[in-house]
C-alpha cells in the first residue's frame, strides 16, 4: 500500500495534475487507496505521459496487466475526428484562414475530415464554356459534359486546399471517389 505521505504529495501535485484531464484526476483520486502494486508515483513533463502512466496505475489497481495493456492499446490508439463540409465559395475566398483553422483543430487533437464543394467555380466554368447550369430545386442537373468539367476541376481544388495545408506543415491526404451517387429519379 502507499504511505499517507506518498498519497498527500500525488493529491497535492497541482502543476502535474493541472494538465490532466479532470477524469483522470478523479480516477486517480478514487483509486489512489487501491494501488498495491508499486510504491512510487511517476510524473513527467508530458501531459501525454502523466496521463498514460495514471491510466496506466488506475487499470492495473482493478485488472490484470493484461487488461490494462488491452485498454491502454485501445484508448493510446483512439483519435477524435471532426468531419467538415466546406463549399466551394470557402475555398475560393477563404483558403488561407480554411487552412490555418483546420490546422488548429490539428493542434487540438482533432483529426478534421474535409468534404469540398466547388459549386462556384463550377457555375464560372460552365459559363465560360458556353454552358448554362440547370437546376431542379435547388439540386444541379448534370449531364455527361457537366460530369467531365466538375471531376477535373473538383481534383484541381482539392490541389489548391492540400497545397496550401502543405505549405502550412499540414500532412495531408486527399481521397477523391469515396462518394459515389446515383440519380434520384431517373426520368427528370
Amino acid at each position: 500500500m502507499l504511505s499517507a505521505s506518498w498519497r498527500r504529495l500525488a493529491l497535492r501535485a497541482k502543476p502535474v495534475s493541472s494538465a490532466v484531464p479532470k477524469t483522470s484526476q478523479i480516477l486517480l483520486n478514487r483509486n489512489l487507496n487501491k494501488l498495491s502494486n508499486t510504491t512510487t508515483i511517476r510524473y513527467s513533463s508530458s501531459s501525454g505521459n502523466v496521463t498514460r502512466e495514471i491510466v496506466s496505475q488506475a487499470l492495473r489497481s482493478i485488472g490484470s496487466k493484461r487488461e490494462s495493456q488491452q485498454w491502454l492499446k485501445l484508448f493510446s490508439s483512439a483519435q477524435t475526428f471532426c468531419v467538415l463540409k466546406v463549399g466551394g465559395a470557402i475555398i475560393q475566398e477563404n483558403l488561407e484562414d480554411l487552412c490555418r483553422s483546420l490546422k488548429f483543430l490539428l493542434e487540438l487533437g482533432l483529426t478534421p475530415v474535409l468534404v469540398h464543394g466547388a459549386g462556384p467555380q463550377l457555375n464560372r466554368l460552365l459559363e465560360e464554356a458556353g454552358v448554362e447550369p440547370q437546376f431542379s430545386e435547388g439540386i444541379r442537373i448534370t449531364d455527361a459534359k457537366t460530369l467531365g468539367v466538375a471531376r477535373k476541376l473538383f481534383l484541381e481544388e482539392n490541389l489548391k486546399l492540400t497545397d496550401k495545408l502543405d505549405q502550412l506543415g499540414v500532412a495531408t491526404r486527399s481521397l477523391s471517389g469515396v462518394f459515389m451517387a446515383d440519380y434520384l429519379d431517373e426520368e427528370k
